[in-house]
């Protein structure tokens, strides 16, 4: 019993920072873009993005391919700024954009914990 609970605590924390992934998300993104301006990547679905998104974002979903035929047009030395709902999706897109050789991607993690940092507001 004890071992089961120890398992479950382990499979538990490693889903939770493993859905939790930003990497430096900027506490004001529009001081970060300014100094270094970039590619703010939506990568949720289009139902997600129509429930709300960051005003200066562009939309590339990344379960449905989108994503992969965007980022072909992307300039590598260019910055991208990622999110998505929690974090895991833009952690993945982070990670396939550095494997392509991007040098400046930033996961900012999850929308809701980010949307307070929109430009507009």
């Amino acid at each position: 019993m004890k071992f089961t609970n120890l398992l479950f605590a382990i499979v538990g924390l490693i889903f939770v920072f493993g859905c939790t992934n930003a990497q430096n998300a900027p506490k004001d993104l529009k001081s970060q873009l300014k100094a270094h301006p970039g590619k703010v990547v939506d990568v949720r679905t289009l139902s997600e993005w129509n429930g709300g998104h960051l005003s200066q974002a562009i939309h590339a979903d990344w379960n449905n391919g989108d994503f992969e035929k965007l980022s072909k047009q992307w300039n590598k030395d260019e910055y991208i700024y990622l999110y998505c709902a929690s974090g895991g999706r833009s952690g993945s897109a982070t990670e396939y954009l550095k494997g392509l050789g991007f040098k400046n991607v930033t996961n900012l993690g999850g929308y809701s914990g980010i949307k307070h940092l929109d430009e507009k507001k």
